[in-house]
Order: structure tokens, then sequence, then C-alpha cells
């Protein structure tokens, strides 16, 4: 599966084109001219673009899945310098989102937590707050604690820090590179033990450090 790829579409959101790790991402191949990008692109990016100017749009971004792979999306305004191009277009920067994605899975399949568990969870792990969280699944704060508490009461934690270090923890295992095997030579006939494989765990910035930017995540409870 391609990490990052680009499509550029019109401000009546008409698909101009789009590059091979597109097509990969998005697994479709649309037809005809210049194609509605409602066939093409996922709700989550065409909700963004419909739900604004496209002529003032600033910087944004926003996330989606395919299948079980989480990307993100940025959208750009952009303007031809030359004036060749009758009106600006829109450029959309697609961009496979860090292994703690594909941990989060892995932690949810090992610790049985439902589709909704595993969505508070990615939650936390971005660093939002219970509150944050719950406008971005739009149910309760309350209904957040309640899916924190069973996420703990499965990890068998006591906080949030615990919840969060499991996703480090597996995010660095899936980030690790094992070091080539070297022959190791036999001092003598009896020497023929294993020789120890040493593995180099990837630093942990390249996954949210979430307890990091919210000390919050430190304390005890909910």
């Amino acid at each position: 599966m391609a990490e990052v790829g680009l499509v550029l579409v019109d401000l009546s959101l008409k698909l101009i084109a789009y590059d091979r790790g597109a097509a990969a991402i998005l697994n479709s191949h649309p037809l005809g001219p210049k194609p509605d990008a409602a066939g093409f692109l996922p709700r989550e990016i065409l909700d963004i673009l419909r739900g604004r100017k496209l002529t003032e749009l600033s910087p944004v971004k926003t996330h989606f899945r395919m299948g079980k792979i989480e990307y993100m999306c940025r959208a750009y305004l952009v303007e031809s310098y030359t004036g060749l191009a009758a009106e600006p277009m829109v450029a959309l920067h697609l961009e496979r989102v860090s292994s703690t994605s594909d941990a989060i899975c892995e932690v949810g399949a090992k610790y049985n937590l439902t589709e909704r568990e595993q969505e508070a969870l990615r939650g936390i792990s971005m660093g939002l707050t219970s509150k944050e969280v719950a406008e971005r699944m739009n149910i309760s704060p309350n209904t957040v604690k309640a899916f924190l508490r069973l996420i703990m009461i499965k990890m068998g934690v006591t906080t949030r820090g615990g919840i969060v270090a499991n996703i480090l923890n597996r995010a660095s295992m899936e980030d690790a590179e094992p070091a080539p095997r070297s022959p190791s030579p036999r001092s003598s006939d009896h020497d023929s033990g294993p020789v120890p494989i040493v593995t180099h765990p990837a630093p942990l910035d390249r996954v949210p450090r979430a307890e990091a930017r919210h000390p919050s995540l430190k304390s005890k409870g909910i």
C-alpha cells in the first residue's frame, strides 16, 4: 500500500489529476473526462471541501481510513503563477498516519476492544481530552470516560498513562528492526550456544507523545 499520494480537483470538485500513490491509496481509477471527485474521494475529504468556501480555503486536514489503515489528508488552494490555469485548484496531499494507528488495531484485537472503544483509544493516543474525544465521536464526555474505564479493565491498567504506554510499546515493537545475525566463531567444541540477536527499537518520537503534551494523562483515573 502506498504511503503518500496527490490529487488535484477544480473548484467544482471535478477531478483534474492524481498520481499513482493516490490511486493505490484510494483503490480507484475514475474513467471519463473530469469525473466528479465524489466517486473517487472518501466522504471525510468531501465533507471538508463542501463545508467551506474553496476560494478562501486555508490549509486544512482531516483523517480517513481505507480498510484498517488510517490516512491524513491536507487540502491546499493552489493558484497559477503564470495565469495559464483559468481558476485556482485544490491540491489534496494524502499521507499514511504513523504506526500508532496500526498499533491501536493490534491492541484492540489483543484486548477484544469494540470499534467505539478503539475510536476512544485513538483519540487519547492523539493527546485529546475526554471532552475533545467526545466531540470527535459525537457522544458525551461521560460516555468517553465509560469507554476508557472498560479499556483499563481489559488492559489491566489503572491510568490513562497505562493505556498510552500499551500503544507506544506496541508501536515501537512494530518499528523495531532486528540487527543482522553475524556468525560467531566457536572458540572450542563446547562453545555451541545460540548467537544472541539484538534489536533496536525505533525512537518514540515517531508516535504521538500524548503524555508529554498532556500532563493529565499521568494522573490516575479519568
